[in-house]
């Protein structure tokens, strides 16, 4: 019977453990991976305020102003836990040396980027903003409903060219 493999946990850590670090500093983020006694840490390239991370979750907090951001960082994080652990598995439960799985991670990381929608358009950016005002019970309300005939406003209008 085939002995059973616990295979080892991804982490990510903050760079900095300089307890004079600013809270609305950003700080790298750090890859750990453990496994068969070798320890690598690798560099993500990515950074958050260190405030709206989450140190059990090790992962950017949901922070109004930041949403959209921090949602596509832990899209990318999660895409780094799954190739470092694609990586082990494939390479006979971690046998593979720290500068090949180095290797690997960084080829890795260019070959397959996550897929992350990208950036609202200008139309779905003012709908979100909308709702969010909405939800947050602005102290206006009339004034967020007259937004969406503006829009149908602006959608229909013909672009002008540059002849005119």
């Amino acid at each position: 019977m085939p002995k059973e493999t616990k295979i080892p946990k991804v982490r990510f850590n903050l760079k900095s453990h300089d307890p004079n670090t600013q809270a609305n500093e950003e700080i790298l983020i750090i890859l750990v991976y453990r496994y068969n006694g070798n320890r690598i840490l690798y560099s993500t390239g990515e950074k958050v305020i260190s405030k709206y991370w989450d140190k059990n979750k090790q992962r950017a907090k949901s922070v109004k102003g930041y949403y959209q951001e921090y949602r596509e960082l832990n899209e990318r994080l999660k895409y780094y836990e799954e190739l470092v652990t694609e990586i082990y598995v494939e390479n006979d439960f971690g046998d593979i040396s720290l500068d090949k799985f180095k290797k690997l991670i960084a080829n890795g990381n260019r070959k397959r980027k996550p897929k992350v929608k990208g950036k609202p358009t200008l139309f779905q950016f003012i709908e979100q903003f909308i709702e969010e005002r909405k939800a947050r019970g602005s102290s206006n309300k009339k004034r967020w409903d007259k937004f969406p005939g503006s829009m149908s406003i602006l959608e229909i209008t013909p672009k002008k060219s540059a002849s005119n």
